[in-house]
């Protein structure tokens, strides 16, 4: 049964899935679309779509987390770690290279988001039946 505290690794898992196959879907296709970045070399391609990979994995876990009671800490932690490292890497990003598009700005805005909403639910569910 979805439960309030389920709505923060629901929401996470949707986005990253949709995020993954914006990267690995057709890489050469998707992103100089919506970003100004053009894979032209196989290898690169291969990058993306490892990321694809790892991001569906990730979500897959998130929603094993949501319909598995004893599975929700764990997947909530992943998912925290998950977004902080993405957004630290971003603001490393931020200071080492200057301010990307509008597109990835926001992207760091939401995962700080989800890392802080993660932390809070932690907080609040500290019983994992809750």
């Amino acid at each position: 049964m979805l439960k309030e505290k389920h709505l923060h690794l629901l929401i996470a898992a949707i986005s990253i899935i949709l995020i993954a196959i914006a990267y690995g879907g057709m890489p050469a296709r998707i992103l100089p679309f919506f970003f100004e970045i053009h894979p032209t070399s196989v290898d690169l391609k291969h990058v993306f779509r490892a990321m694809m990979g790892l991001y569906i994995g990730m979500a897959i876990f998130w929603f094993y987390g949501i319909f598995n009671a004893s599975f929700w800490r764990p997947a909530t932690i992943s998912n925290i770690l998950c977004m902080a490292g993405l957004a630290t890497g971003r603001i490393l990003s931020l200071i080492l290279d200057g301010i990307p598009s509008r597109t990835f700005l926001l992207g760091t805005g939401l995962e700080v988001i989800f890392v802080i909403w993660g932390i809070l639910n932690l907080l609040r569910y500290t019983d994992a039946k809750k």
